[in-house]
Formats: structure tokens, C-alpha cells, sequence
């Protein structure tokens, strides 16, 4: 069994993936990791945007394959474009 630690803090991981199986695969590494990690996902541009503008996260990972005409790098420069100073 995994032990989750009490003593580091939480990282806040976004995903932003329109594959299920992808999403999927991170819950399964959150479940099993020794950290403790809060997953957020968002399968869609727009309901990303309004996660994101909403809340910081340690860690983005954004699919650059996405459905439609915005990739992951056009969701970079339209919404987290202020990483590049941090």
C-alpha cells in the first residue's frame, strides 16, 4: 500500500487533455504516488480558461494535440502567459 506523507505539501497539478485515457493514467499516478497531489482536469479550452483563472497550480500540463482548432502551446499564450515570469 501507498502511504500518502502528512508532513510535505499538496501539489496542484492541471491537466488540460481531451483524452480520456490520458486523464485516466494521472488519476492512476495520483492514487499511487507516495506525494500528495491534488488532479485537476479540464477536457475542453473554455472551461480551462475559467479553472485557471481561478486558481494557481504548481504544475500545468497542457495536451498539445487538442481537439479543434487551439493546441496546448495557443492555451499557453492566452492564458498562462504570466509563467514566463515566475
Amino acid at each position: 500500500a501507498v502511504v500518502k506523507s502528512d508532513h510535505r505539501e499538496t501539489l496542484r497539478v492541471f491537466l488540460l487533455d481531451d483524452d480520456s485515457q490520458v486523464y485516466q493514467y494521472f488519476q492512476f499516478f495520483q492514487s499511487n504516488s507516495a506525494y500528495n497531489i491534488s488532479l485537476t482536469h479540464s477536457s475542453n479550452v473554455e472551461e480551462a480558461a475559467g479553472v485557471v483563472k481561478a486558481k494557481r497550480f504548481d504544475l500545468y500540463i497542457l495536451d498539445y494535440d487538442l481537439e479543434g482548432s487551439k493546441t496546448g502551446m495557443d492555451f499557453y499564450h492566452e492564458h498562462l502567459s504570466f509563467l514566463r515570469d515566475e
